[in-house]
């Protein structure tokens, strides 16, 4: 259930525990045990883009990811992924709050009523196993998510299409450089800029202390460098280059914006 993306948004970093491992697999396995007899005449549904799966979707219905992931979001954050093989929805079919669940990727599903499969797994002894490896999956899951809120993310990091890099009105305490890919600059879910390969951005506010002014959600595949403020400042005073690149960068914010307000 748990993809190993190197994101700084993604929930377990690096390697994921073996218990955490198992605990996917066994999931996997009892999702295909609990929908077998259910789906077979049931037609998949092939999705191009997801923006959120239960906005367009009836709440009594679950689904069966066939192919592709789904991404599920708390809090802006993207804290895990249901790949080939998971059932998807479980949580948002009950009246509580639930977390939001995208795919900028094509998937194929098979949506399941919820009423038809509670009955269907109701005498299956492995439907108390599914739930109880699931709540303690996602007991982990999140534990290890509010770890990490409070933890600085700098060095080497890489988003997917429709990750969050910067996050408007958070705190600020990082400079960024893209090293490759593509972003757009969001300012109350309007678009404004876009970031490209070497520019460099979120100096501003970090050197103002003052917080994010607009979001940057990579449109594409990012690898992007994050630096402290502190060691930003050292940096663009040995490397004359840097700090041209960040001025370079400024200007061209400056002119767009000059250009957005005499249109």
């Amino acid at each position: 259930m748990l993809r190993d993306k190197a994101t700084h948004l993604m929930l377990l970093l690096g390697e994921h525990p073996d218990h955490i491992e198992r605990m996917a697999a066994r999931l996997k396995e009892l999702s295909k045990y609990l929908v077998s007899g259910l789906i077979n005449d049931l037609p998949p549904r092939e999705l191009n883009q997801i923006e959120d799966l239960y906005q367009d979707c009836d709440t009594n219905t679950l689904f069966y990811l066939q192919s592709g992931t789904i991404q599920v979001e708390s809090n802006d954050r993207v804290v895990f992924y249901y790949e080939e093989g998971d059932l998807v929805g479980l949580q948002n079919t009950l009246d509580i709050p639930s977390p939001k669940l995208s795919s900028p990727d094509p998937v194929t599903v098979i949506a399941i009523n919820k009423e038809i499969f509670a009955d269907h797994v109701s005498n299956k002894p492995h439907w108390a196993q599914y739930l109880l490896i699931l709540s303690t999956f996602f007991k982990d899951a999140y534990s290890r998510l509010a770890q990490i809120h409070s933890i600085p993310q700098t060095g080497f990091l890489t988003f997917k299409a429709g990750d969050l890099i910067i996050k408007e009105g958070d705190e600020s305490a990082e400079v960024y450089t893209m090293l490759s890919g593509h972003a757009d600059v969001m300012v109350k879910s309007k678009k404004v800029g876009d970031i490209y390969s070497e520019e460099i951005f979120g100096a501003m506010a970090a050197f103002t202390n003052s917080p994010r002014s607009a979001s940057v959600v990579a449109s594409e595949e990012c690898h992007v460098l994050a630096v402290p403020k502190d060691q930003f400042v050292n940096l663009i005073q040995y490397h004359p280059k840097t700090c041209v690149s960040l001025i370079e960068s400024m200007a061209r914010k400056i002119k767009s914006m000059n250009e957005m307000i005499t249109a």
